[in-house]
Order: C-alpha cells, then structure tokens, then sequence
C-alpha cells in the first residue's frame, strides 16, 4: 500500500492496482499492472513516479498526475528481472532517480538509476 496527500494505491495477488481517493475512498481506476501477485510498491512525491514489483520479475514505473479531485496514472517503462520472483521496493534518493529492488531468498539489494 502507498499513502500520499490525496490518494491510496492498493495491490493485489492478482497483479491489479487499485488508485482511490484518500478523502473519499472511491475509486479513481483499476490498472492489470502484474502477470502475478503485485508484492510492493513505492511513491516519489518529487518526481511523481510509483514503482511496483511482483513476483511475475518485472519492475514497472508509472507517472501519477496526482490532485486533489482526480489522480490519473500512465505507464512508464518497465524492466525484467530475471529468475527472481521480486518482494520489495524503495527509492534510495529524494529525487527518485536512484531506486532498489530485493527478491525471496536473497541477500542482496539491486539498485537500479532512472
């Protein structure tokens, strides 16, 4: 789950994204987003990016349009990690240029630069 000013946005083990209204709760869309279970997810609020992770290995970056009556989000890019079924995510800097991924049974961050 990721928590802004003005929305939530939740995952699934289906691999949908769900974006609702903080204030309202209501739904502003439902994104297919992963072939597998969506794992985790991070904001940046200064570059307005949202990554997600699932365990289908696929990184996927999405620009959010964020306000306060309406939030739109649109696909970005997407990077595949291969043979590794992902489980977390963080931006490592404030500008969310630099960002880190884990998956199960590692021990290792890989760390990826926008």
């Amino acid at each position: 789950m990721v928590l802004t000013e003005f929305f939530i946005c939740l995952g699934y083990g289906n691999g949908t994204m769900r974006l609702l209204c903080r204030d309202t709760g209501s739904v502003y869309c439902d994104v297919y987003a992963h072939a597998a279970a969506l794992t985790a997810m991070a904001y940046n609020s200064s570059s307005q990016v949202l990554l997600s992770v699932g365990e289908d290995g696929l990184i996927r970056a999405w620009a959010i349009d964020e306000k306060q009556e309406e939030c739109k989000i649109k696909y970005l890019q997407h990077e595949v990690v291969d043979d590794l079924m992902l489980c977390g995510v963080q931006f490592l800097n404030e500008g969310g240029t630099i960002f880190g991924v884990v998956g199960y049974d590692r021990n290792e961050i890989i760390t990826y630069k926008a």
